[in-house]
């Protein structure tokens, strides 16, 4: 979840650069900018897939549902 807002946060402060760059002339440091900006959203990206299409994340998340329907089924 943290990550997520991280990620907006960073599209709108991606965004304002991009429409403060448009107004001035393209240069080496912008275009190296650009070029970092995309790594890192690519990076991004490449993490969050990495995160929920591992293994361990639908094990624990298969034992968290297991636990939380035995604490509702034994509960009651």
């Amino acid at each position: 979840m943290a990550s997520a807002v991280e990620q907006s946060k960073s599209v709108q402060s991606d965004e304002q650069i991009e429409s403060k760059s448009k107004s001035k002339p393209k240069e080496g440091k912008d275009r190296s900018k650009e070029a970092r900006r995309k790594k890192r959203r690519c990076h991004i990206e490449r993490m969050m897939n990495l995160m929920l299409c591992s293994e361990g994340f639908f094990k624990r998340l298969v034992e968290y549902i297991v636990t939380l329907l035995a604490v509702v089924v034994f509960s009651s």
